[in-house]
C-alpha cells in the first residue's frame, strides 16, 4: 500500500504531539497549594516544590507534619505573592497600596485592606537553606 508523503508527516506529528502531551500532563505539580507540608524530609526533598521550583525544605517541628516547602506565586484570591518584603515593595508602586506578610509570602494590597485582621501574621524562618537534610 502506498502512503503519500503528507500522510507520513501527519502521522509522525500526531505521535510526537501525543507523546509530548502525555509528558507535560504528568510534569505538572501534584498540588495547587502554595504551602506543601510533608511528614518526612525525604518526601519534601523529592517534591516538585523543592526539585523544580528550587524552594527550601524547612523543618517545622510538628508531631506528624515536620517539613514544609512553600512557593510564593499567586494566593487563592489571585494576588501575586513575593518572597521578600523588598521584592514586594519594588513591585508595589501604587501609593494607595502597601506590602504585608501573609504566612511566608508578601503581598501588595490596598491600604484599607492591610489591617492584620484580614491576614495571617508572617511565619519568619531564619534561613532559606534546606534544613532537613
Amino acid at each position: 500500500m502506498f502512503l503519500p508523503y503528507a500522510a507520513v508527516a501527519v502521522f509522525a506529528f500526531t505521535v510526537k504531539f501525543n507523546l509530548l502531551n502525555v509528558y507535560t500532563r504528568h510534569a505538572e505539580p501534584p498540588s495547587p497549594f502554595v504551602n506543601i507540608i510533608f511528614p518526612t524530609c525525604k518526601m519534601c526533598l523529592e517534591s516538585w516544590c523543592h526539585l523544580v521550583d528550587r524552594r527550601p525544605c524547612i523543618t517545622r517541628y510538628w508531631e506528624h507534619f515536620n517539613f514544609t516547602c512553600y512557593t510564593c506565586k499567586k494566593n487563592h484570591d489571585g494576588i501575586k505573592q513575593h518572597y521578600t518584603e523588598g521584592e514586594c515593595k519594588a513591585a508595589c508602586t501604587d501609593p494607595d497600596k502597601m506590602c504585608i506578610c501573609d504566612f511566608e509570602c508578601y503581598i501588595c494590597v490596598s491600604k484599607e485592606w492591610a489591617c492584620w485582621n484580614n491576614w495571617t501574621r508572617c511565619n519568619y524562618y531564619p534561613v532559606e537553606e534546606p534544613t532537613c537534610v
